[in-house]
C-alpha cells in the first residue's frame, strides 16, 4: 500500500549500500534492499530507484530522508550525502543524518534480541538477570583499515535509541578494547554486563589478541555477535523519523558526515603543501 508520508533511508559507510523506504507515520518498512558494491557511485541511485518503485513512491512524494553520517568508507559516505542532498535541496525535503554506528548497534540488539528469544522458547531458564537489552553495553565496530577499527559504546534504551558511553572513535584494536572497558567502569557497569559486537566481518579476527590478553573476568565481557556486518538503513529510518519528528533535522546544504579522521587523500595533500616537499 502506497505511503502518504514516506521516508527514505540508506547507507554507504560499508561496501554494502543499504536502501529503505518507511511510512513516516507508522514506522513500517515499506521497502528494502541490501546489494553489495565495489563502487557506491555506480550503484547507489539504481539501488534508490528500485526501492523506491518497490514502495510505489517517486522521489518528489518523499517526506523526509534519513542518512548513515559515518563513519566508513570516506568515498562512500561523501557519494551518500551527496544523494541525500541531492534529493532534498531542490525539493525542500527535510534531511536526518544518522550514526552509521549506532545503525550497527541496532542491528546488534537486535540480533541478540532474537537470539535471547529464541533461546527462552526451548529453555525457559535460560534469561539471566543481563539477558535484557538495556542491561546490556553494545560496541558497535567497522574495520577503519590503516589497522584501526571504528568503534563507539552504546546502551539500548530500547531498540532504536541509543545512548552513547563512548563517542564514535578510530582506534588501533588494543586502543579500542581498552577504552571500552575504561567506558564500562566509568559509568558503573557490572562484570556481568557483556559488550557486544558484529563478528561477520574481520573486525573479530583483529580484536581477538587485544582480547586474549585480557584478564579472565574482562575476556568474558566480550561477546560476538552474528549480525549482518553492516549498518541498517530500517534502523536509519526509524532514528530519522523521530529525529525530524522532533525538529531536530539537519540543514541539507550545511551537513557533514562523521569522518574521525583525515582521509589518505587530504593527507597526501598536505604532505605535498609542506615546506621542502
Amino acid at each position: 500500500m502506497k505511503s502518504k508520508k514516506p521516508l527514505l533511508a540508506l547507507d554507504t559507510a560499508t561496501n554494502t549500500a543499504t536502501v529503505s523506504v518507511l511510512d513516516m507515520e507508522t514506522e513500517s518498512v515499506l521497502a528494502h534492499k541490501d546489494a553489495p558494491v565495489r563502487t557506491h557511485g555506480k550503484a547507489l541511485a539504481t539501488l534508490i530507484l528500485e526501492t523506491l518503485e518497490m514502495a510505489e513512491t517517486a522521489p518528489m512524494d518523499l517526506t523526509g530522508v534519513g542518512c548513515g553520517a559515518g563513519p566508513g568508507s570516506f568515498t562512500g559516505i561523501r557519494i551518500g550525502l551527496a544523494t541525500a542532498k541531492g534529493i532534498c535541496l531542490p525539493n525542500n525535503i527535510p534531511l536526518a543524518m544518522i550514526s552509521s554506528l549506532d545503525a550497527l548497534a541496532c542491528r546488534i540488539a537486535e540480533d541478540y534480541q532474537a537470539t535471547v528469544t529464541e533461546s527462552s522458547k526451548t529453555n525457559p531458564h535460560c534469561l539471566r538477570s543481563d539477558s535484557r537489552l538495556e542491561s546490556n553495553l553494545i560496541s558497535p565496530c567497522l574495520d577503519a583499515r590503516r589497522g584501526e577499527v571504528f568503534i563507539s559504546l552504546v546502551r539500548m534504551i530500547n531498540p532504536f535509541n541509543p545512548q552513547k558511553i563512548l563517542p564514535p572513535q578510530a582506534l588501533a584494536p588494543s586502543d579500542a578494547v581498552h577504552a571500552i572497558i575504561q567506558a564500562a567502569e566509568a559509568c558503573d557497569l557490572i562484570f556481568e554486563s557483556a559488550f557486544r559486537a558484529d563478528s561477520k566481518i574481520k573486525v573479530q579476527r583483529i580484536l581477538e589478541d587485544p582480547i586474549a590478553s585480557l584478564s579472565a573476568e574482562k575476556k568474558e565481557l566480550f561477546v560476538f555477535t552474528e549480525a549482518e556486518p553492516w549498518p541498517s538503513s530500517v534502523a536509519i529510518g526509524k532514528m530519522a523519523i523521530r529525529k525530524i519528528k522532533a525538529g531536530k533535522n539537519d540543514d541539507p546544504a550545511t551537513a557533514q558526515p562523521i569522518y574521525l579522521r583525515p582521509s589518505d587523500a587530504e593527507k597526501n595533500f598536505k604532505v605535498n603543501l609542506s615546506p621542502g616537499s
